[in-house]
């Protein structure tokens, strides 16, 4: 329990729908880092897993900038508190055509990442309810 939510991890490379169905099913969603307080309920999470976890932060509306558009999955409100990492988001190769719609966190930096939402790079995905 962290922050009055309970937060898991989950080591398993699929995309985003499927590391979203598997915190549906055990009756969570992925998880929302809105405020700096909750950032370190998810370091947790990444001291335990060798690499990067899908969040619940998604591009809802491709802007005509990459920054933009961002919102949290549980409705939490998106707020100043992005917490990227360097360069980020920036769309794969910088080119804004919007192919980068799903958010993972770092384990290197604890910070953000835009990245495809097919993709299985993460090898987990960070649960809470």
């Amino acid at each position: 329990m962290c922050g009055g939510r309970c937060f898991a991890a989950c080591e398993d490379s699929v995309g985003y729908s499927n590391a979203l169905a598997r915190c549906n099913q055990w009756g969570g969603t992925l998880a929302s880092i809105s405020s700096a307080a909750d950032q370190p309920c998810v370091d947790q999470l990444l001291a335990t897993v060798p690499a990067d976890l899908w969040i619940g932060y998604v591009q809802t509306t491709p802007a005509l900038a990459v920054d933009l558009g961002w919102s949290w999955l549980d409705g939490t409100p998106s707020t100043a508190y992005t917490n990227w990492s360097v360069s980020q988001p920036d769309d794969a190769d910088g080119v804004e055509d919007g192919d980068e719609q799903c958010g993972e966190i770092f384990v290197v930096d604890h910070k953000r990442n835009d990245l495809i939402c097919a993709s299985a790079n993460p090898v987990g995905m960070a649960c809470s309810k």
